[in-house]
């Protein structure tokens, strides 16, 4: 069906922001609804950091000896999908590991799965 103009995109635009001015709701139907693009490849990303932790070489050095007992390694290891963890706790010198199945990896029920595992041997 002729009509004997053209309408172009940039018009449809102009009247749906003409629209939103004057309080209308026809932006909500654009597929962005009108936000702005947030780039996430530009920024660091700081998911999953831990605030306020020590790096593994600024340990005391007599660490790295495995002179002695009671140095643990604590780690948690995340099931398939993320669903479950094992939380680990392995001494550095005689290899004495620790392990505890938890539901998930927030960090009370790890601390409080850490604590049931070290009170019977403290």
């Amino acid at each position: 069906m002729d009509l004997g103009f053209t309408v172009v995109h940039e018009t449809i635009y102009r009247y749906i922001y003409a629209n939103k001015a004057n309080g209308g709701r026809l932006y909500k139907m654009l597929r962005h609804k009108n936000k702005k693009y947030h780039d996430r490849s530009k920024r660091y990303n700081t998911r999953g950091t831990i605030i306020d932790r020590t790096m593994i070489d600024k340990r005391p050095k007599i660490v790295e000896k495995k002179s002695c007992i009671g140095d643990l390694e604590i780690d948690t290891v995340i099931g398939k999908n993320h669903i479950g963890a094992l939380v680990t706790a392995v001494d550095r010198k005689s290899k004495f590991a620790l392990i505890k199945n938890v539901p998930s990896k927030q960090a009370d029920i790890v601390t409080t799965a850490l604590i049931e595992m070290i009170t019977p041997i403290v």
